[in-house]
């Protein structure tokens, strides 16, 4: 695998992706997600996503709230 822009080389953990200069990586099985709804969010936070449409895209010029994960630690990978 190639390093990516931010200098990290990606690598296979179980049937997921970590980094070869992770000090400490959770591997996790995934058991909920949920995307925030804009109309969910204070103005306040919806003004900031709004100002980086580059950083929470939507891919059609907007913005997209994150998205929330819940996940249950299957393995533990501790290097340091």
């Amino acid at each position: 695998m190639t390093t990516n822009p931010a200098g990290l080389t990606p690598i296979e953990i179980g049937q997921g992706v970590t980094y070869k200069e992770a000090k400490l990586t959770f591997l996790c099985q995934k058991l909920y997600q949920h995307q925030f709804s804009k109309e969910d969010i204070t103005t306040e936070v919806q003004e900031y996503y709004a100002s980086m449409p580059k950083v929470y895209p939507d891919f059609n010029g907007g913005w997209q709230p994150h998205i929330v994960f819940v996940g249950e630690i299957i393995e533990v990978r501790d290097e340091r």
